[in-house]
């Protein structure tokens, strides 16, 4: 079986990018066994995503990657958290999409897309992004994963 490395990203600066970082941060909080990268303190953001992810790949090669993200979607939809089978395309909601990421993805839809979603993600609700981050931190943490080595 393939080590399992946990790729949170977004930054602490704006409530609607803080998703990954929270989780990051949670889930160090309850001693999680795996490797993590992304927390509210060393989050994994647009500006060090590119030179981080190679370094990561160095130390876990052969690692299967989760990488998780906030994202924007039809109003419908904002509370909703997804699990892919497919990495995820950071910054893409904003019109600023990086390299795809993750052998299996997590998202939750924090906010509406619109052309102005860039404009809307500082006055994101915390208490929404804070729910869906507890929220996919106990998915985690109660799945079937195998014990770490």
């Amino acid at each position: 079986m393939r080590d399992l490395v946990l790729l949170c990203i977004g930054t602490d600066k704006i409530t609607g990018d803080c998703l990954g970082p929270l989780v990051g941060s949670k889930l160090k909080q309850r001693k999680f066994p795996y490797p993590l990268y992304g927390t509210l303190e060393k989050p994994l953001h647009a500006g060090n995503l590119t030179e981080q992810l190679p370094e990561i790949s160095l130390v876990h090669p052969d690692a299967c990657t989760l990488a998780i993200d906030a994202a924007v979607g039809t109003k419908n939809h904002i509370g909703l958290v997804s699990l892919s089978r497919q990495p995820l395309s950071p910054g893409k909601g904003v019109a600023r999409p990086l390299c795809p990421v993750g052998d299996i993805s997590i998202t939750g839809i924090i906010n509406e897309a619109s052309v102005s979603s860039e404009i809307l993600l500082p006055y994101t609700s915390l208490y929404l992004v804070d729910k869906l981050a507890e929220y996919i931190c106990k998915g985690i943490l109660n799945s079937d994963l195998p014990q770490a080595r």
